[in-house]
Parts: structure tokens; C-alpha cells; sequence
């Protein structure tokens, strides 16, 4: 098939050579497995669409863009805004382009709703609105929220300038304020693993939230944790912590997504 053919997925650049590393937003990382935190509806669903789009086998390719080249590149591609802040339309990432339908989609739940709509012989991993759903993906974002100054300060150095400064206008006094002294990295380590163990009862009956298949709150969850694995590094303290806990619970659940080559990035 020619690379023209296949979706197009839009995400967010880092200044690294090494293509499996350089996603970083969760919202997009869950996409390609497929909270708000700046001008990304979340930068932390793209890899939730992107492990969206790998589970369920559909071809795509990655557009990188900077921060400032969302607005424009959305309207060039049809995309819609996803939210308005002083009377003016917010376009945000991701948003994808389907060539087979001329459709241009924005918005984590609407992309994944449109993906089950248009590929039903796909794995369903649209939002299902059930309680226990609901609440797992809560704590996914629980999780990562407790780590987001950590996170930004992570990435921050290997962000383009323009992206980095639309994160730091946002988030700036937060990331002042941060003490980077190991008793306030141990209390948001503590905090993301106290969210994680909220989700551990769930994934009991199968390898995944949603049982022997993947669910939206696994693409959420996966999303977020292969975020921080990415951002932090796999021999990092704050990761090591995560995969070791609740008797390596965490480090197993990476691995049947990474064993099925789900974390790849085209």
C-alpha cells in the first residue's frame, strides 16, 4: 500500500534522531495503540491512538508537527477544533486523515469511535461508558498526572522551541515551583503508584483491563505508561518504580503489548 494511502496520523515532534522515541504525548501514543495538559487535548492520548491504530492492524503513517503548526495544518487538513478558549476555536492533537474516506477526525474519543465504525473487523477499542471503564480511566490519568512536572521537565529539553515555550505559557509557575529534591519525586512516585493500584483488582480475568482483549482503558493506561517509559527511560528510577510494583504487575502488562509489537511507530 502507498504510504498516500494510509491514515495519517498527526503528532507531536522532539528534537531526537531515534523514531521510536521521539512520540511522547500519551493522547497520541494511545491513539497508536488507539487531559487536557496544554494546547494537545492531551499529550498523553496520542500514544493512545497510535497503540489504538497498531492493535487493531490499520496502516498509518506519522505527520510530525511542532506546536505551532497545529492550528494550520488542521485547518489545511479539514480537521474540526475541539474546544474554544476565549471565543476562539482550539485545535489540538491528535487528529488523523483517512484517505479511503476523505475524513478528517479530531478528538481521542471521536477518532476511536470512527476507527470502530469504519474498520468493524477490527478489535472494538471505542469508549464503552461502562462504570467500571469510567473509573479505570480516571486512574490512568491519575497516573500520569502525578508525574506531569516530572514529565514536562523530562521532555522539555528535546521539545522544538515553539512547542516548548506554548508548554511552558501554560505550565511555567507549576514547573518553577518544582522541587526536584528526591522527596518530592518519591511523593509523585508514590501518588502514580497508589493510582495504579486502584487499577490492579481490574485486570484480574485477562492480561488487559478489558479482559483477554485490549479495552479503551487499556489504550488509555498503555498510553500513559509507555509515555512515561519514553520520556523517563527504561533504566530511570521513576520507571523501574513502576514496573516493579505490585510484584512486577506493571512490567508484565508492558509486556503484552510490546510482545505483540503494539508499541511500534510508523
Amino acid at each position: 500500500m502507498a504510504s498516500s494511502d494510509v491514515i495519517r496520523l498527526y503528532d507531536l515532534t522532539r528534537n531526537i534522531e531515534d523514531l521510536a522515541a521521539r512520540p511522547y504525548s500519551s493522547n497520541i501514543l494511545r491513539t497508536r495503540l488507539v487531559h487536557p495538559l496544554y494546547h494537545l487535548r492531551a499529550p498523553l492520548t496520542h500514544s493512545l491512538l497510535r497503540l489504538a491504530l497498531n492493535i487493531k492492524g490499520i496502516a498509518y503513517k506519522t505527520v510530525w508537527l511542532s506546536a505551532a503548526d497545529i492550528e494550520p495544518e488542521a485547518i489545511k487538513a479539514g480537521a474540526l477544533p475541539t474546544s474554544e478558549r476565549a471565543g476562539k476555536p482550539v485545535y489540538t492533537v491528535p487528529f488523523v486523515v483517512d484517505p479511503s474516506t476523505g475524513r478528517a477526525v479530531s478528538d481521542s474519543p471521536k477518532i476511536a469511535a470512527y476507527l470502530d465504525a469504519q474498520y468493524p473487523d477490527t478489535p472494538t477499542l471505542g469508549p464503552s461508558g461502562s462504570e467500571a471503564e469510567v473509573h479505570a480511566v480516571e486512574l490512568a490519568g491519575k497516573v500520569l498526572g502525578a508525574l506531569r512536572a516530572l514529565f514536562f521537565t523530562a521532555v522539555g529539553p528535546t521539545l522544538p522551541q515553539p512547542t516548548w515555550a506554548h508548554i511552558y505559557k501554560r505550565f511555567g509557575a507549576e514547573l518553577e515551583k518544582l522541587d526536584s529534591g528526591p522527596e518530592s519525586r518519591d511523593a509523585a512516585i508514590a501518588a502514580a503508584l497508589q493510582a495504579l493500584a486502584g487499577i490492579k483488582g481490574q485486570v484480574g480475568r485477562g492480561p488487559f483491563i478489558g479482559g483477554r482483549q485490549p479495552s479503551w482503558a487499556d489504550t488509555m493506561l498503555a498510553g500513559n505508561l509507555w509515555s512515561l517509559r519514553i520520556a523517563f527511560g527504561e533504566g530511570s528510577e521513576i520507571w523501574k518504580a513502576i514496573v516493579e510494583a505490585h510484584g512486577g504487575r506493571w512490567g508484565a502488562y508492558m509486556r503484552e503489548f510490546e510482545e505483540r509489537g503494539w508499541f511500534s511507530v510508523a
